[in-house]
């Protein structure tokens, strides 16, 4: 057994062992840089016992680094077989389960939300108050750029650092104040994300196709950069309304506790290998056949939490703002096979060069968010209405979207997106009602092939 945990490089040889030396270490230079005065050789030290493989054993190129050394077992050589077929199915194991952890890690940056553009001729909002309605914006922003920590190591473990921001450039409007296409109350709403998977069978893959659930834990801050006070403002009819020009808006953190479930159908249709090709070239990319594709549903329901210590005191002292909410999202994405094809020597079939690989072209994306708050009101700071629980035209926000990648790329598309908002998402703005139809780019982690020279793996 000493010999199996040995031969398997196990992460607490590793940690124990380093360990020993470090504290080893640090008392004996501790002493020896007191008499020559060189202050930081204890970190160059430790920064090299980290730095180097503890353990460090023999490697068999076969498995890239796992650890495989020679070894007599005490019942001698009759032994050797049973022993490797148990280390070799160790490594399988451990092998898989970084594969699965990358899966998830790539899985989740796919269905991350993305950032979309638009602007003037492709972005109408219709206010339910008409005198609230402004011209149409010059640009309508939300950009959100993940910063995905995880991969191989991390388990069922990925975090997304989110430094999201949303702006919406306003045309000249006086009759609203606007003037040298203001950029009106900008949000920044920086995020972390946090999805993990309590165990393996979480995250099942059999034969290509994926049965997954996960949690996520979100936090993210909420601000508009503003200094003016929420309500009055230098444009107001009355003091106690609330100060769209310049008024202070800011949810300190925000906390959202979630759900998801995966189901990722990966097609195992292999056709005759000189049929379907698109166009006769010397080389050619070869779409499977229409009708096959790869498919990818996924949805997560979250509870949304703005704590009273964390949220502005002057809303939350009128119930203005909702602070409890249930959002809910499901998306479909449309992911046909394509493989590269190569014309053969007798110049009449064309033969596979590369294998089936899903290649994303549609997604399509529902949101919906309900404010839950027992009490929520609406009006201003001198006078205040009660919103029922079951009212949708205030309480509800929704919208569709429909995003078309781009040919030839992997983060950029189309979007096309209508939704209705009982309570405008854009910050102080939010006791404001719309419907909104939007079009312009997308910038999303599509699903797209890795891109290999496969000269080596000509098929006849």
């Amino acid at each position: 057994m000493v010999e199996i945990l040995w031969m398997q490089g196990k992460s607490e040889c590793k940690f124990f062992i380093r360990i020993f030396f470090i504290v080893l270490g640090v008392g004996i230079f501790n002493n020896v840089c007191a008499i020559i005065q060189m202050r930081y050789l204890p970190l160059i030290f430790i920064f090299s016992l980290f730095s180097y493989p503890a353990c460090a054993q023999k490697t068999d190129s076969v498995f890239h680094g796992i650890p495989v050394v020679p070894f007599i077992t005490h019942d001698g050589a009759k032994n050797l077989d049973s022993v490797r077929k148990i280390i070799y199915a160790e490594i399988g194991n451990k092998l898989n389960d970084r594969e699965r952890n990358l899966d998830f890690y790539h899985i989740m940056l796919n269905i991350s939300e993305p950032s979309t553009i638009s602007g003037i001729g492709t972005d109408y909002t219709f206010e339910e108050n008409r005198s609230d309605q402004k011209k149409p914006y010059l640009f309508d922003l939300d950009i959100k750029a993940p910063v995905a920590l995880g991969g191989k190591t991390w388990n069922l473990l990925s975090i997304h650092l989110i430094p999201e921001f949303m702006v919406r450039v306003f045309q000249d409007d006086p009759r609203f104040n606007d003037k040298s296409h203001a950029v009106r109350t900008p949000s920044y709403i920086p995020a972390g994300i946090v999805y993990f998977a309590p165990g393996p069978k979480w995250w099942n893959r059999e034969k290509g196709s994926l049965t997954a659930k996960y949690i996520g834990f979100k936090f993210f801050h909420n601000s508009n950069g503003q200094d003016g006070s929420e309500f009055g403002g230098p444009y107001a009819t009355n003091p106690g309304q609330i100060n769209l020009y310049n008024g202070n808006f800011e949810e300190f953190g925000v906390f959202e506790l979630s759900f998801g479930h995966i189901h990722e159908y990966i097609s195992s249709y292999l056709p005759n290998r000189e049929t379907n090709v698109k166009r006769k070239l010397k080389v050619a990319e070869q779409r499977v056949r229409p009708d096959i594709s790869n498919r990818l549903v996924y949805w997560h329901i979250g509870y949304e939490y703005h704590p009273d210590f964390f949220t502005d005191p002057e809303f939350l002292m009128y119930h203005l703002y909702g602070r409890d909410r249930i959002n809910f999202q499901a998306g479909y994405s449309i992911m046909p096979s394509y493989r590269d094809v190569i014309l053969g020597a007798d110049e009449k079939k064309y033969y596979a060069v590369t294998p089936n690989q899903a290649k994303e072209s549609w997604r399509f994306v529902l949101n919906f968010s309900y404010i839950a708050d027992i009490q929520y009101n609406e009006g201003d700071m001198s006078t205040q209405k009660s919103i029922p629980f079951i009212n949708f035209s205030r309480r509800m926000n929704t919208n569709i979207t429909a995003y078309r990648r781009m040919p030839g790329t992997q983060n950029a598309g189309l979007f096309l997106q209508a939704g209705y908002y009982g309570s405008d998402y854009y910050n102080i703005y939010f006791q404001q009602s719309l419907w909104q139809i939007r079009a312009g780019i997308a910038l999303a982690f599509f699903r797209f092939p890795d891109t290999h020279d496969f000269s080596n793996n000509l098929s006849h």
